[in-house]
C-alpha cells in the first residue's frame, strides 16, 4: 500500500516504480509530441514573418525570444521547484 509520502512525491516526480520515481511513457510521448507541434507552428508562422520583415530581423527576434524564454524558464524552475524532502 502506498504511503502518503510516496503519493505526494508522485505528484511532482512521477510514479513509483520499485525504489525509484519514473515518468510514465504517456507523459514522455506527450512531451515529444508537443515539442514537434511547437516546432511546426513556429516554422509556419516564422516563414510568413520572414517574408514580411526580412530574414535577419526575424532571426534576431527569434534569438531574443529564445533567450528570454530560457532564462525565465530556469528562474521559474528554481523558484517554484518542490523540495527534495520526499
Amino acid at each position: 500500500m502506498l504511503t502518503r509520502e510516496i503519493l505526494l512525491c508522485s505528484m511532482y516526480y512521477g510514479s513509483p516504480f520499485g525504489e525509484e520515481m519514473i515518468l510514465p511513457a504517456l507523459w514522455q510521448g506527450l512531451w515529444q509530441a508537443f515539442n514537434a507541434m511547437g516546432i511546426m507552428t513556429g516554422a509556419f508562422g516564422n516563414g510568413f514573418l520572414q517574408d514580411r520583415f526580412g530574414r535577419k530581423i526575424m532571426f534576431s527576434v527569434g534569438g531574443a525570444i529564445s533567450a528570454v524564454g530560457e532564462s525565465s524558464h530556469c528562474i521559474l524552475l528554481q523558484a517554484f521547484a518542490p523540495s527534495q524532502d520526499c
